[in-house]
């Protein structure tokens, strides 16, 4: 589920693994990674607590401000 309010900035596949990555208010974006299917698509916007992926048992979470990771 979406952890915050944002617009999808990226849905898909990345070397044969699916990501979604949220933009959100002040600079930060949101990776989730390691995904066995999205629901969502570029440009959607999602509101906090939206289901926008189903996960495998490896899933990945990042949140960035710029290019820095801060999780």
């Amino acid at each position: 589920m979406a952890a915050a309010d944002g617009t999808v900035s990226f849905a898909g596949s990345v070397a044969g693994t699916l990501y979604v990555v949220v933009d959100l208010n002040g600079g930060y974006r949101v990776t989730y990674g390691r995904l066995a299917s999205v629901s969502v698509h570029r440009g959607d916007h999602v509101q906090t607590g939206q289901v926008i992926a189903a996960t495998t048992t490896r899933f990945f979470f990042g949140i960035r401000r710029g290019d820095d990771y801060v999780d």
